[in-house]
Parts: structure tokens; sequence; C-alpha cells
């Protein structure tokens, strides 16, 4: 049985000649409520859904505020922006530029969730549990310093949250 309690219910898969893929999707076929398409090539989806989120978690977790209120805020959405534009400049410098009709999704993404969404890591950071930073605006910052992009935001995401990002080392340093 395939159960989905909450989040997304859309599954987008690589390698869709694979048998245990074919499998996959005729068991989503048969479940209510998850709907699952299969990519020969899942790579540029990775890196567009890796760029929006460094964007998103580094803005919502750094700020300690949801969506709505970073994109009323000129500042704060300008910082998003930045985060976003860093990110695209690190899949093109990787060779995985994002084509301009995905990159306008971004915002659209961002403007349709509710004003109070935030990121798991935000949401890890308010609860005190460990952060996904290393995976995200850390990768973001480390694949820039890698590739000559320079990604002032990320960096200052990463920075900001870095004595976060394991409770033990948080609690060594209240």
């Amino acid at each position: 049985m395939i159960s989905v309690p909450g989040g997304a219910r859309r599954l987008l898969v690589g390698n869709a000649a694979d048998p245990v893929i074919e499998a996959l999707q005729a068991a989503c076929e048969r479940a209510v409520g998850i709907e699952m398409e299969a990519v020969a090539e899942i790579t540029p989806m990775l890196w567009e859904k890796f760029v929006m989120l460094c964007a998103f978690a580094g803005a919502t977790a750094l700020m300690r505020a949801g969506i709505g209120a970073i994109l009323a805020d000129p500042e704060a959405r300008t910082f998003l922006e930045q985060l976003r534009d860093e990110g695209l400049a690190v899949a093109v410098t990787s060779g995985h530029p994002i084509p301009d009709e995905h990159q306008r999704r971004f915002m659209t993404l961002w403007e349709s969730l509710p004003p109070e969404a935030r990121s798991s890591m935000a949401n890890d950071l308010a609860c005190g549990k460990p952060l996904e930073l290393e995976w995200l605006s850390g990768r973001m910052h480390a694949l820039g310093m890698s590739l000559g992009v320079p990604t002032p935001a990320h960096t200052a995401v990463y920075r900001g949250l870095h004595l976060y990002a394991r409770p033990s080392i948080r609690k060594s340093t209240e």
C-alpha cells in the first residue's frame, strides 16, 4: 500500500524504462491522489528543484519568516531573488542551465503558497532539530567556491545558520 499523508502528491522519477520504475508507476496508477511521471532524464529537474529549494529554505530559515512576509517586504524579496539568481548561476556554470520559462515558475510557486509557508529547514530551526544546511545553502556555497561563482547570499545563509545546524553544537554555544 502507498500512502501520502501530507505534502507533495506528485512523484517525478528518472529512468522511465527501468522495470522497477514501471512497477512503481503501475502502483501509483492504482493509488488514490498520487500522480507519478517517469522521465528519461531527471538531472535538469533535480537542478531546478535544488535551486528553488535552496532559495526558499535559505530565506525562510535565515529570516525566520513565512514566504508571504518575505515576498511583501522589498529587502527580503530582493534577498530571496538573489538566492535564486546565485543558484541559477551555479547551475549554468555546472553545465545545467535552467530554461527561462522554468525560472519564471519559481516566483509563481512561491506566490501561490500560503503566506505562512516555511521550509522544513525553517521549521527544524524553530524546533531545535538538525538542519539540512550542508546540503542546501552550504552545498550552493561550496559549489560556488569550487566553480568560481560568487554566492554571497548563500554564503550568508550558510554562515548565519552554521551554529544552529546541529543541536549539539548549538547547545555548546548558548
